[in-house]
């Protein structure tokens, strides 16, 4: 089970670098993390305080031709990075990966 947290953990690390490297920039930008004292919680509601204080950066999407907020905050263990962005039809289900122990490799899910 920690293997296949990991798995997803590396896969939704790699996606989010993906997306933010094939991002256009608005201009020369740098993502500065904030130090903090305490974790977020990874709930997607984005509350806590630390958040308020981390500089976001803009990035478009060329694809969906929207922006997209980026923030970055950082503790002795962990780097934390948000990345926020207007959805007028969210979609929870778009392109769901299942990890195939047999294959050793994702595939599309329901």
């Amino acid at each position: 089970m920690a293997a296949d947290r990991r798995r997803s953990l590396v896969l939704g690390m790699v996606v989010l670098i993906s997306a933010v490297l094939g991002c256009q920039a608005h201009a020369s930008q740098e993502l500065v993390a904030v130090k903090t004292g305490t974790e977020p919680v990874i709930d997607g509601v984005a509350n806590e305080e630390l958040w308020t204080e981390a500089k976001a950066v803009i990035v478009q999407d060329p694809i969906a031709a929207i922006d997209i907020n980026l923030k970055a905050a950082y503790n002795s263990d962990r780097i934390f990075i948000l990345a926020s962005f207007a959805d007028p039809d969210e979609n929870r289900q778009h392109r769901t990966l299942i990890w195939d122990k047999k294959l050793k490799a994702y595939h599309n899910g329901p």
